[in-house]
């Protein structure tokens, strides 16, 4: 009876602790779920304190410490629990799930970011052996994998120095670890010292002393190469890190389509290497699984733009702006971004109006619907938050330094990300005080902790950027301030980027040059202005279309083209405004309009516009075939001047292929004052045809009711010489004229209509000046105008 006494007390003594504990899971699960979390960490607490051997327990307190919702949350204390719970039961994947999870927090430095790239690594490896399919294990390994490409995209490998593409830290994005590139055909060896050595005679040697002063930026890579530097290229290994980043973020999806974050990887690989094709399957199962989100829209507009299919980007940036959420539609609309920052004031008083103006006026292809200067725009902004985005310091991509740019000037020609003991090399100059250089006695890593970004475009434009902190919060490079007062040191401001950022943005707020999706070809066009009525100017838009290059041109009379284009002539105003719109479908080009040549012919046209005088004017033309196959796109600035100034003034020559009085305009001829012209689009001419001019005179003296002037045309060789060569035969004259026509003139108008031809016959191909002269009998005035033309 004892022995049974004393076994029901046990249990009792046991049951109640048992009891106690789940009451007080029960309640800290209810208290968190209501969001009350001092509450669930105090009962959590309380159970896992009366069962320390409960994982279960262990686990929920650890998720209570780790919501981002929870005032008092406690990172480390919550890393504690689910370690402890995973060693009570080191086979459950949810425990296992959670610590990963964990380690993907913020990291406060470099080396504890190495420590959790590290961890992850290993927990993910844990979570595949007990689950092949686990979609957070081939996220984690897939993000992984993305931080390889990064190390090996484009890379190049210098002597003594690491040199690798790169697109931009972002959350869990950069290397896990400081190495070098070692000298065995590129071995990755880890730094385990903290400090790099750079190699004798390699750029460290090329750059110093005698070598490095004649360089006014240090940071030209192609300077280096020229300079001897050897290269090593990395592309395989590249190509195997982004295998296994598309192989482990598929394999995520395929496990769990939900998961929303692997979709962000997958088109940050896409923006990273190119292949934006291969995101469209991934890109698919995202529009089924989030068809209401934004960034879904998003990642459909970047994807469509870089494939050219710039309807579809349309479409799919109007989807998404709809969508987003109020601050993040402010960024897509606000110009600030691209403008120069002393238009920043007049895009405030009236954003819409102005936004309106402005894409218009940088639309590069007015013959269709999409605006594609506005939405590279919009696919810069997301590539430049999937690149360049800075979590911990909750920034949008567009709002980091790098991300401005890129906002600006787009993706650079090349991209590099130098390493190792770069920053000791480029900062040595002769004369420079050691104390200003790491010693011996520097903490270890100083010496190779900066790194630099470079980003070239190629035109002589370049900008770079260091990470002092290895932390990703990459800044505009400055030299430091002490090179200023070096006297080795010529144009020390050469490698500030910082005031060259500043200085380019004044001088070019933005950059983009159209590509069309088909073949381009090259759209030669002159612009002819002649005096209208009311004060306003006339202008003619000459142009001509290339007719079958690939075959070789006829002579004579051209038979028709059978074949539909669209062409457009566009005049943008000072204020951004579109003033003149003419747009024509042409069903058969006429071969009274062709022109042969000695390798293509030439379908010519005009088109006519009229503008009041001024300056900042802006004329595009464009044209496309029907199937869209073949385009072109030319713009340019155009001066609009005012005739309607006192003395004698004359229009622009007009050079023409053919000029003949009659009684009517006449298909792609301009006709004028009963003159219709066969325009010159491009100033080519071959030797033995005529060379037509067309002009008018202003203001001309009258002499009882008459005019009396006289005109000459002369066509001279175009003197390419230089100095006092040139200064020479200015002052003592130079050659005669290889070709020249004068004649007198009297007529009954002040204004008045000429026209007339050079015999070129004889004349040896190559560059001439035209010059055409007028001289006013009446008034004794003269006037002329200069144009080149080539003969072939």
């Amino acid at each position: 009876m004892r022995r049974f006494v004393s076994v029901v007390l046990l249990l009792i003594v046991v049951a109640a602790p048992c009891a106690q504990t789940n009451a007080s899971l029960a309640e800290g699960s209810e208290a968190y779920r209501e969001g009350r979390f001092d509450d669930a960490v105090r009962l959590l607490g309380r159970a896992v304190d009366r069962a320390p051997e409960d994982a279960e327990a262990r686990y929920l307190l650890a998720r209570v410490l780790y919501d981002e919702r929870n005032p008092a949350r406690d990172e480390g204390r919550a890393g504690r629990e689910i370690e402890a719970a995973i060693d009570l039961d080191p086979t459950n994947v949810v425990y296992l799930v959670a610590n990963l999870q964990q380690f993907r927090g913020q990291s406060w430095n470099f080396f504890q970011e190495m420590y959790r790239l590290r961890r992850r690594r290993e927990l993910a490896g844990r979570l595949l052996a007990l689950d092949s399919t686990n979609a957070f294990a081939h996220e984690e390994l897939g993000v992984q994998a993305i931080v390889d490409y990064y190390q090996y995209r484009n890379a190049v490998k210098l002597p003594g120095l690491a040199f690798r593409s790169v697109g931009e830290r972002t959350s869990g994005l950069d290397s896990e670890r400081d190495r070098a590139l070692d000298d065995d055909g590129g071995t990755l060896q880890p730094v385990t010292e903290g400090r790099l050595q750079p190699e004798r005679g390699g750029a460290d040697e090329i750059l110093a002393g005698q070598a490095g002063e004649d360089l006014t930026d240090r940071f030209d890579v192609e300077e280096l190469r020229r300079r001897g530097v050897a290269v090593t290229d990395f592309a395989p290994r590249a190509q195997a890190a982004y295998d296994r980043a598309i192989g482990h973020l598929r394999q995520a999806l395929a496990s769990d389509p939900r998961r929303r974050a692997v979709y962000d990887h997958v088109v940050r690989l896409a923006a990273l290497s190119g292949r934006f094709e291969e995101a469209l399957p991934d890109l698919a199962e995202m529009v089924v699984q989030f068809p209401d989100d934004a960034g879904m829209w998003l990642y459909l507009g970047l994807v469509n733009q870089r494939l050219g299919e710039f309807d579809a980007a349309d479409v799919a940036f109007r989807q998404a702006i709809e969508r987003m959420d109020d601050e993040t539609r402010a960024a897509f609309t606000d110009l600030t971004l691209i403008l120069p920052p002393d238009e920043h004031a007049a895009f405030r008083a009236d954003p819409e109006a102005f936004a309106e103006r402005y894409w218009t006026s940088r639309d590069p292809r007015f013959l269709n619907t999409v605006n594609e200067r506005k939405t590279e725009h919009y696919a810069r902004l997301v590539t430049a938050d999937l690149l360049y985005r800075s979590d911990d310091l909750d920034l949008a991509g567009w709002e980091t330094e790098r991300g401005r740019l890129h906002v600006r000037y787009g993706p650079p020609a090349t991209d590099v990300v130098i390493e190792g003991g770069f920053g000791l090399v480029v900062e040595q100059f002769a004369g420079r005080d050691e104390a200003f250089a790491p010693n011996d006695d520097a903490p270890a890593g100083v010496e190779v902790a900066n790194r630099f970004n470079v980003w070239d475009y190629g035109d002589g434009f370049r900008l770079v950027f260091e990470d002092p902190g290895r932390n990703g919060r990459f800044r505009l490079y400055s030299v430091p301030a002490d090179v200023y007062g070096l006297q080795s040191v010529r144009n020390p401001a050469a490698m500030d980027f910082a005031l060259v950022a500043q200085a380019e943005v004044r001088r070019r707020p933005e950059r983009y040059a159209f590509e069309g999706p088909g073949r381009s070809v090259q759209l030669p066009y002159r612009v002819a202005a002649f005096k209208g009525d009311g004060g306003r100017t006339d202008l003619y838009v000459n142009y001509g279309i290339p007719v079958a290059e690939d075959e070789m041109p006829s002579q004579g009379v051209q038979d028709d083209v059978d074949v539909t284009v669209k062409t457009g002539a566009f005049l943008i105003g000072p204020d951004r405004d579109l003033l003149v719109e003419r747009r024509r479908t042409v069903y058969g080009l006429r071969g009274a309009q062709i022109v042969p040549f000695d390798r293509t012919r030439l379908w010519t046209s005009s088109e006519a516009m009229s503008a009041r005088p001024g300056d900042g004017y802006e004329v595009s033309l464009e044209f496309e075939t029907a199937s869209g196959l073949t385009g072109a796109v030319q713009r340019r600035a155009v001066d609009v001047p005012d005739f309607r100034a006192g003395g004698l003034l004359l229009s622009d020559v007009l050079l023409a292929y053919d000029a003949q009085e009659a009684d009517r305009a006449e298909p792609g001829r301009v006709f004028r004052d009963g003159v219709s012209v066969q325009p010159a689009p491009w100033g080519v001419f071959r030797v033995g045809d005529p060379v037509y001019l067309f002009f008018e005179a202003y203001g001309l003296g009258l002499a009882d009711g008459r005019s009396d002037y006289e005109v000459e045309a002369s066509l001279r060789p175009k003197d390419t010489s230089t100095g006092l060569r040139r200064l020479a035969r200015r002052v003592f004259g130079g050659d005669d004229p290889a070709v020249s026509s004068a004649f007198e003139v009297q007529g009954d108008r002040p204004d008045d209509t000429v026209y007339l031809f050079l015999d070129a016959t004889g004349q040896e191909p190559g560059l001439y000046t035209l010059t055409v002269t007028v001289r006013d009998r009446v008034t004794g005035a003269e006037a002329d105008r200069k144009t080149d033309l080539l003969l072939e």
